[in-house]
């Protein structure tokens, strides 16, 4: 009897654990180049200057990113730095990962396509599509998959690690040269600038960790929607 007990406790502790490690693919709209700038409320290149996690009230861990040395290229924003709010990280060995989200390090260099700071669980058009990393004057994508270049208002990615989302309404790749280099970083900015945008962008919102607090449900499930 104890046997078939320990046996059956086995099981449920097997059970619990591949639970626990069982991860949702994210689902997010495809964002083309003019989607990406027409739904962005500003777009902002920095250098990752802090990162910090906290847990809320109700448990859930949000990471906030500190952008330095910036340069607007969309929208309107005069602070010296700027602070974005996501959904995820890792408190006192605690971690929760939310997949389709990009990862930041310190001193990274980046180019955010940013809409609804503070309200969405990642403040990006697109979520990981509306992020770029310049790497020695190039650019990659938040994968750190080369951007070769932008075709039939497509951004051509070399793409070299599988996908950590699901993008809905994708057309098909844009055919390349695999030996292509990575777009230059003055060329991608050139042609944000040149972009005429024509939404009334909203007014770009920094954080303030410490006293952030989650917006409603109400709220949360609207956005959400919008993602």
């Amino acid at each position: 009897m104890m046997h078939r007990r320990l046996i059956s406790l086995f099981i449920v502790f097997i059970t619990s654990i591949l639970a626990c490690n069982h991860v949702q693919a994210t689902a997010v709209k495809y964002r083309s180049f003019s989607d990406l700038m027409h739904n962005a409320d500003a777009i902002l290149k920095g250098q990752v200057s802090e990162i910090s996690s906290r847990r809320m009230e109700n448990g859930t861990i949000v990471s906030f990113v500190t952008l330095s040395d910036l340069e607007l290229l969309k929208g309107e924003y005069a602070g010296a730095e700027f602070t974005l709010a996501f959904h995820g990280g890792e408190v006192n060995g605690l971690v929760q990962k939310i997949q389709g989200s990009p990862e930041f390090h310190l001193s990274q260099q980046l180019i955010l396509f940013l809409q609804g700071n503070g309200k969405r669980m990642v403040p990006l058009s697109g979520w990981g599509q509306g992020m770029f990393i310049i790497k020695e004057n190039r650019i990659l994508d938040y994968q750190t998959n080369p951007v070769v270049d932008i075709v039939n208002d497509q951004i051509v990615v070399n793409r070299l690690v599988t996908p950590n989302m699901i993008v809905v309404g994708a057309p098909q790749p844009e055919t390349f040269d695999a030996n292509s280099p990575p777009l230059l970083a003055s060329s991608f900015i050139e042609q944000i600038k040149a972009f005429p945008t024509a939404k009334s962008q909203q007014p770009l919102e920094s954080v303030e960790p410490r006293s952030f607090s989650l917006p409603n449900r109400q709220t949360s499930e609207a956005i959400m929607r919008g993602q």
